[in-house]
């Protein structure tokens, strides 16, 4: 049984650039935690290394067998015949199918079977799931997006494989390393972002929360995503998906609009922020929206019509 500590090994791993791990790297580095992955059969053997790196002089030699000693091993110059562990010589790749099967149980139609590879090592079609009230949707898995190539092989993919409907692509990418830049259509969601705090697995209203988010009601002039990460002002679009900071921010001038000015020290404590004014705080975004919020005397507030 995989407990919380497994499940953020396991999602760390997915990001990794290739998807393929000796035993060293699961067990060796990661210890019981590593183990407990293939204990549990996420993590699968998938052929054997045919080289070992000598732990005394950190050098390669080639693994053979030894009819005599009916044995693995290899010759060293020095220290000659050393034997191998058969165990330790294992590759391991992911069970995606058991991944999502951990992560979303039964809400995924049909129940979870190997999914299905759209491009590379990186982008898979995992099966539908119930995410809004009426419709099953299509749920993608994406990895390393916060490499340049692998969003745009995200787009390219998206654009062979167009949706009518709004669809989810659940990630490993943390939120903080996402580019700052949406998927026409498609909804993505940091698998980290949506588990739950009681099960091992995802929080499936809190994923369904995320996926229908409210869209701005028609003719709303300033409008804040509930997750504080789409801020919309006049029909634009902007996207903070990394920065704490700012977002609270956002969150506390949102909820003071309409009705007037707030003090920013008191915005910037209670935001964690070291910063002595709102557009020290917002850093190199402060151009984006320093024309519709107004700071005077001490306070702040939106203010849509300033420009």
């Amino acid at each position: 049984m995989v407990g919380r500590v497994e499940l953020q090994l396991l999602l760390g791993l997915l990001e990794a650039k290739a998807l393929r791990f000796t035993h060293e790297a699961l067990v060796d580095y990661h210890g019981e935690w590593g183990q407990r992955l293939i204990d549990s059969e996420l993590m699968l053997p998938s052929g054997y290394d045919t080289t070992v790196t000598d732990e005394k002089d950190d050098l390669a030699y080639e693994v053979g067998y030894d009819n005599r000693k009916g044995a693995l091993g290899y010759h060293h110059p020095l220290r000659g015949w050393i034997g191998v562990p058969q165990d330790s010589l294992r590759f391991y790749v992911p069970d995606l199918a058991a991944i999502f099967a951990l992560l979303l149980g039964s809400e995924l139609r049909p129940l979870p079977t190997e999914p299905n590879p759209l491009e590379g090592p990186a982008i898979w079609d995992v099966g539908k799931a119930r995410l809004t009230n009426t419709e099953l949707r299509d749920v993608w898995f994406a990895r390393r997006l916060s490499d340049a190539r692998m969003f745009e092989m995200l787009e390219r993919v998206v654009q062979r494989r167009p949706s009518q409907q709004l669809r989810l692509v659940l990630t490993t990418t943390p939120a903080t390393r996402l580019p700052d830049r949406q998927v026409p259509g498609h909804k993505i969601v940091p698998i980290d972002d949506v588990l739950s705090n009681t099960n091992i697995g995802i929080d499936i209203a809190i994923l369904r929360a995320r996926f229908g988010g409210q869209p701005p009601p028609p003719g709303a002039v300033l409008h804040l995503s509930e997750d504080n990460r789409v801020l919309t002002i006049h029909g634009k679009q902007l996207f903070f998906r990394k920065g704490e900071i700012i977002r609270s921010i956002l969150r506390q001038l949102y909820d003071a609009y309409p009705s007037g000015w707030i003090r920013t020290s008191e915005v910037l404590q209670k935001a964690c922020s070291a910063a002595s004014s709102i557009d020290q705080a917002f850093g190199a975004r402060w151009h984006e929206v320093k024309s519709f919020i107004e700071q005077r005397g001490g306070m702040c507030r939106f203010n849509p019509y300033l420009s």
